[in-house]
């Protein structure tokens, strides 16, 4: 029996989970979370026009790796605890990393260290997205 934490959903699961307004939704509600957890300097991103594989994303800095953990943990636990599991591409995350990633489909959320978000710059490379948080 395999373990919830080590599920990875099948290869057919990938994107457009849910309608785009659901998807919206839950990109504000991830906010929220992340706000409650004391991320910093949160960033959401509406990428649909400039990416094929996911419609937005959020980048937050953590001031720690514990903290990072936390908030990585916080967003899996969102995902498992409101009835949206389907968007998880895996259920666990690898939280001993200095950019933690969480691949929710059409959401994917970047948890960085301040130094790692200021030298892989995804706001640049995502400057044609638009701003929504």
């Amino acid at each position: 029996m395999q373990n919830q934490s080590e599920a990875i959903l099948s290869e057919n699961e990938t994107k457009s989970t849910g309608t785009p307004e659901e998807t919206r939704k839950i990109v504000d509600e991830l906010i929220n979370v992340l706000t409650e957890k004391k991320g910093e300097d949160i960033t959401a991103l509406d990428i649909t026009d400039q990416n094929s594989i996911a419609d937005y994303i959020i980048i937050v800095t953590a001031n720690s790796t514990p903290h990072a953990a936390g908030l990585g943990k916080a967003v899996v636990d969102y995902f498992m605890d409101n009835n949206h599991k389907d968007f998880l591409f895996k259920r666990n995350v690898e939280t001993n990393n200095p950019w933690i990633l969480v691949d929710a489909k059409d959401i994917i959320i970047h948890i960085f260290m301040a130094e790692e978000r200021e030298f892989y710059n995804l706001e640049k490379i995502y400057a044609k997205g638009k701003r929504i948080y």
